[in-house]
């Protein structure tokens, strides 16, 4: 019996001794994670208040004192919230665009309406090229016609140049002495002016598959008409009033096919051949 309960109170010893003993192990444990925690949580860099409550009731104002306290909480961030970038405007092409027009018109006028493409980086990238096409192909004339002297070729390439280049502003100037006040936003006026730009490159096209194609003379000499029909497609896209719609969209059509080829008649009878 004797012997029994000293083998109980020595068991009861070891036990206490190892318990002791994992408290004392598990004191600088503990310390060490408290540390590593409060250094975490002083590697936040923005602080935030809930509802207009203030640092100094939290007790934060002075150990985040010298902490960024601008920068927005991402936590309460909706994805849609975070606005979209916008398209780069250099990755649009005039060409492409004009291209596109001819193929599906209001598709195409609606892109060029929508991009913010400035007026500079349509005649650099699809009116000027266009034009220089059109004299280009004047040259031609050499192949199909042999009696034709160097400098009558030369003279017409100059005519078919100047009359696209002089003819977009002139259309301008009717513009906006009839319909001025419709086109008083710059945005407005911009794609006014680029719009009259892709309509003439659309004939410098048409005009150039004239010249090097005159065996189709009788079919491609209607092309233009398609021109005319794209513009119509694409006067919706024109703050124009309701009861002048028509007689705005009508006259557009005939400034932008009548006045380059006019001025072609003109200088023809002007310049030396």
């Amino acid at each position: 019996m004797t012997g029994g309960l000293i083998f109980f109170l020595l068991l009861k010893v070891t036990f206490v001794c190892r318990f002791y003993r994992n408290c004392v192990n598990l004191q600088p444990d503990m310390e060490e994670r408290n540390k590593i925690t409060e250094e975490q949580e002083s590697d936040n860099i923005y602080v935030y208040v809930d509802d207009g409550e203030k640092l100094s009731d939290t007790g934060l104002d002075q150990s985040y004192d010298g902490l960024d306290k601008s920068g927005p909480n991402f936590s309460q961030v909706s994805p849609d919230d975070i606005p979209e970038e916008a398209p780069d405007p250099s990755d649009v092409s005039p060409l492409a665009i004009m291209l596109k027009v001819l193929i599906n018109p209001v598709e195409g006028w609606k892109e060029l309406r929508r991009s913010s493409l400035s007026c500079e980086r349509v005649q650099q990238g699809c009116f000027y090229p266009m034009m220089a096409v059109y004299a280009v192909s004047i040259f031609s004339r050499l192949y199909y016609a042999p009696r034709t002297s160097l400098s009558e070729v030369l003279v017409a390439a100059v005519i078919g140049f100047v009359s696209f280049f002089f003819g977009y502003f002139c259309i301008m100037l009717v513009i906006k002495g009839i319909m001025g006040k419709i086109f008083d936003k710059k945005s407005d006026g911009r794609f006014c002016r680029q719009f009259v730009m892709i309509s003439l490159s659309t004939l410098c096209l048409f005009s150039s598959l004239l010249e090097l194609l005159p065996m189709l003379w009788a079919v491609l000499i209607f092309l233009p008409v398609w021109t005319i029909y794209s513009e119509c497609r694409g006067a919706r896209f024109f703050k124009f009033p309701d009861n002048r719609r028509m007689t705005y969209t009508g006259l557009m059509c005939v400034l932008t096919v009548g006045i380059p080829y006019a001025l072609a008649q003109l200088l023809q009878e002007i310049l030396p051949k």
